[in-house]
């Protein structure tokens, strides 16, 4: 048996496969300068002035949009803003409702930021008291950090029956000295 013919196959066997990989490598290091080194990255079609990331050969950029359409596609952001917005506190409402000391926190965050519900400085005081109750910490922080006024605290102390003034009586002012001369009568 001629064993001639068997190495040289083999040889050119060897050949190919090292030709391959040299080719798999190539291409692979052109794939890692496309993507910075990242095979997750989106493949685009390398730009020839080196910035990367060009449209690939034979597509069409498509024009930019009119202002009609740029305004229309803005309201509609908006609108879609306003409805996830309307969503997420209907939800944290009915946390609420459920007992959630975190939800009445968020709720009473976005009444007093006017967020997604109107401003409302005393419903943001009573849904952080509920919250605190809750013992929610940060509704703990929130009601020592933005004390009540002294008009809601009469306001409480008149619904429990009490008589305490809203404001505490000033001290008597002393009467003033005279300015008349020591010897004058």
């Amino acid at each position: 048996m001629n064993r001639k013919p068997l190495l040289l196959m083999a040889c050119l066997g060897l050949f190919a496969i090292a030709a391959e990989a040299q080719s798999i490598g190539r291409i692979k290091r052109s794939l890692d300068r496309a993507t910075g080194g990242n095979p997750y990255a989106p493949q685009t079609a390398p730009n020839r002035s080196g910035s990367g990331g060009a449209p690939a050969p034979g597509t069409v950029p498509a024009p930019p949009p009119s202002p009609a359409a740029a305004a229309a596609e803005k309201k509609k952001r908006e609108q879609e803003a306003a409805e996830t917005e309307k969503r997420v506190v209907d939800f944290l409402k009915q946390r609420v409702a459920d007992g959630s000391p975190s939800a009445a926190f968020e709720l009473g965050k976005r009444h007093e930021e006017g967020r997604g519900v109107a401003l409302d400085p005393k419903e943001a005081r009573r849904l952080m008291e509920l919250a605190a109750k809750g013992d929610n910490s940060d509704a703990k922080k929130w009601l020592v950090e933005n004390p009540a006024p002294p008009a809601v605290d009469a306001a409480k102390a008149k619904s429990k029956g009490s008589a305490q003034p809203a404001v505490p009586a000033s001290p008597a002012a002393p009467a003033p000295a005279s300015t008349k001369p020591a010897g004058a009568k």
